[in-house]
């Protein structure tokens, strides 16, 4: 994935784990609606020391937008809270996909 990525012209900077299998998801697609099944993994494995990086921070310090899914929430809050008060004291913009009900479900709380 990174070399294909790569290739189109993405700069990405994935977290590597040699002991995790990367993550996986089945796509099923009736008519016009879609459902995901995902098995996430190695982004169970995401530390915010990664994000923290100079290499990496230097990404989020030069981005003007963020959009992170809402799955994240589940794996490393911390790393959401770091992005986000980073655009909050920039006058960034700070997106976030709630389209999965469990993620209103579980975690109102923590965005309100």
């Amino acid at each position: 994935m990174e070399k294909n990525s790569k290739a189109v012209g993405v700069n990405v900077h994935y977290l590597g784990d040699e002991s995790t299998p990367a993550r996986t998801c089945v796509v099923c697609v009736v008519g016009g609606e879609r459902s995901l099944v995902a098995h996430l993994s190695t982004a169970n494995c995401y530390t915010s020391e990664h994000l923290k990086r100079p290499e990496n921070w230097a990404l989020v310090e030069k981005a003007k937008y963020f959009y992170i899914a809402g799955f994240f929430l589940i794996v490393f809050p911390d790393s959401i809270q770091l992005v986000a008060e980073h655009a909050a004291s920039n006058n960034k913009l700070f997106m976030m996909n709630l389209s999965a009900p469990f993620i209103c479900e579980s975690f109102r709380m923590h965005m309100i």
